[in-house]
């Protein structure tokens, strides 16, 4: 089975402008050591999707576990001038942290 493309698990209607998604968490556990600089981060949540032209909504679970990893902060050469998109790549980056690896939250794999 191959992994699916993020642009495959985002519905059509949501580039349109036709959906919105947000995020609602409702718990993030501490973080777990996995090895020197890599942490697992459980998180449960709903992921409530709403059709704009009808005002129905979808509340999907979205529990998953997150493999982070600290990175070196980037600086931009650019700062204020670089281009928006560059700006934002440098702001994801300023926590120091990168997720490298997102899996379905199995609450049996934790006790």
């Amino acid at each position: 089975m191959t992994k699916p493309k993020i642009a495959e698990l985002v519905p059509t209607s949501f580039f349109s402008g036709q959906l919105r998604s947000t995020t609602i968490i409702s718990y993030l556990s501490e973080p777990r050591a996995v090895r020197p600089g890599e942490w697992e981060i459980d998180m449960i949540a709903t992921r409530i999707l709403v059709d704009r032209t009808t005002g129905r909504d979808e509340r999907i679970p979205f529990n998953r576990t997150f493999t982070v990893q600290a990175v070196e902060i980037p600086r931009s050469p650019l700062g204020k001038d670089a281009p928006l998109v560059e700006q934002k790549i440098y702001e994801v980056r300023s926590s120091g942290l990168q997720i490298t690896k997102m899996v379905e939250f199995n609450s049996q794999q934790r006790r």
